[in-house]
């Protein structure tokens, strides 16, 4: 069969996971229809199929999300299988990465042996997360004569299904194998338990080490965390190369802080100019606005040239600078303010590092740890090694916070969390030993592999043995960060 070039806005289907909003005047509604479906130039078959009626921007549509061949009460199993459907929608609307009840569709179709198919639309729609509105190819419809036409031939059709399909079969794989070892995991600990000895505790634990990394993988914030903790530790200790480690991080941070505050002064700074333009431009010139205005620009070029310093890691100059000229750091704060007003890091940071400017501490000798010098270096650089820096240059600027900091601050975060993981995983080798020796022997079960050639008098980091405490222990790893940006 041919792909018809005749159906216009039959081709594709507008779809929004918003259309399931419970506040949404014009509910979806869910049609069971018996259509006809042509197999080949001869045959027919008649099906059940469901249709799902909706308005979108005002266009009216409905879309086949999937056919039940011919079975007993298959109008009893329609109605079971759109309340699936129906729940795995509602699921997407709420933002819910799982596809739950798209995975007890599927456990209901398996154990009761429905005949029920998926249309490549219904796919597509099923995995749709956000709220965007979308077109979605359409590959049946219903031609309102009793008939179920296909816009592509079988083959295409079928290719396009398995394409669509992926994401939802890998998870009821990954649902399988886990409802696979939660029950080979029972039998585990009951073996275990009869043995008399520790290992059942040890399996617990290892778990436990297991499933925090396991997490930690997939979530950034956990990784960044871990991180931070590690380099104020690196801080804090009397090892040259950690030192250095923390420092050419939190420098890096802080150069990326220096450029966006540059970028905002000089926005301000050009509106600045337009605004004078504007004013001799008039007919009878305000001379004090326009004084008032050179002023702002004048402060402006000298929180420019404070912030170069700062950028080039001149910080003794940059606190003579500001001592010498008696600078402020309010107004920068209200210019950066202007430029985003919904970063508030960055005033964190101006408050934090106008301490610092105008700390006696600060010295000029160079030498390798200044961490240990003062409170308001420690705090500094603490917010520092934990804070996520934007960007505000443009993306064709090469020399941008972007380019400086969070790209190298993504690959330096990974290495070291790698770090960490290795270390973590040695220093319960003991523990994540036992729990392999059993999980390993479970298909798509993660496991990390411990050396047992490794020093076991190694002097493992603080932050690996709090951690590793903590969740054996299971008690909450990283509270949230308080107004002061310690935890």
């Amino acid at each position: 069969m041919e792909k018809n070039q005749n159906l216009n806005s039959k081709n594709y289907i507008e779809y929004s996971t918003k259309i399931f909003d419970s506040v949404n005047e014009e509910r979806p509604s869910f049609i069971i229809k018996e259509l006809e479906e042509k197999i080949n130039d001869k045959d027919v078959k008649r099906v059940l199929a469901i249709l799902l009626k909706y308005s979108i921007n005002g266009n009216e549509q409905d879309v086949i999300i999937g056919t039940l061949k011919n079975t007993v009460n298959r109008t009893e199993k329609a109605k079971v299988i759109i309340q699936y459907l129906t729940e795995q929608f509602h699921e997407n609307f709420d933002g819910k990465q799982e596809f739950n009840s798209y995975y007890k569709l599927m456990q209901y179709i398996k154990k009761e042996g429905v005949p029920f198919e998926l249309t490549v639309e219904g796919t597509s729609m099923l995995t749709i997360k956000d709220k965007s509105n979308v077109k979605i190819t359409r590959t049946v419809y219903d031609s309102e004569n009793g008939k179920m036409n296909k816009i592509f031939v079988d083959d295409d059709i079928e290719m396009m299904k398995n394409q669509r399909n992926i994401e939802m079969l890998k998870y009821i794989k990954e649902k399988e194998q886990e409802k696979k070892w939660h029950a080979r995991r029972e039998k585990i600990l009951n073996q275990l338990e009869k043995t008399g000895n520790d290992d059942k505790q040890k399996f617990i634990n290892g778990e436990k080490i297991t499933e925090f990394i396991n997490n930690a993988n997939e979530d950034n914030d956990i990784k960044r965390n871990l991180v931070s903790d590690y380099l104020v530790e690196c801080f804090e200790s009397n090892d040259a190369n950690k030192i250095n480690l923390a420092n050419g991080y939190a420098q890096m941070q802080e150069k990326g802080y220096a450029i966006n505050v540059r970028v905002a002064l000089e926005e301000q700074r050009d509106k600045c100019y337009k605004l004078i333009q504007i004013e001799q431009d008039k007919q009878e010139v305000n001379e004090v606005q326009v004084k008032k205005i050179l002023k702002l620009i004048d402060n402006i070029n000298e929180y420019l040239n404070l912030f170069e310093l700062v950028k080039e890691k001149r910080d003794w100059n940059a606190s003579f600078t500001y001592k010498a000229k008696k600078l402020n750091f309010s107004e920068v704060k209200k210019l950066c303010e202007l430029y985003s007003p919904n970063d508030k890091e960055i005033l964190k940071y101006l408050e934090l590092k106008e301490k610092t400017l105008s700390d006696e501490k600060l010295n000029k000798s160079g030498k390798n740890n200044e961490y240990m010098d003062s409170e308001s270096i420690q705090n500094l650089d603490k917010f520092l090694v934990k804070s996520c820096v934007k960007d505000y240059t443009k993306p064709n600027n090469l020399y941008s916070a972007k380019n400086v900091v969070i790209e190298n601050g993504k690959y330096m975060v990974n290495k070291l969390y790698g770090h960490i993981v290795r270390e973590m995983i040695e220093y319960n080798s003991d523990i994540v030993g036992v729990y392999n020796k059993y999980a390993e022997k479970s298909y798509g079960v993660k496991t990390y592999p411990v050396d047992e050639q490794s020093d076991k008098e190694e002097d493992f980091s603080k932050t690996v043995k709090k951690v590793s405490e903590k969740i054996i222990e299971g008690d909450r790893i990283h509270p949230d960060f308080d107004d002061n940006g310690d935890r």
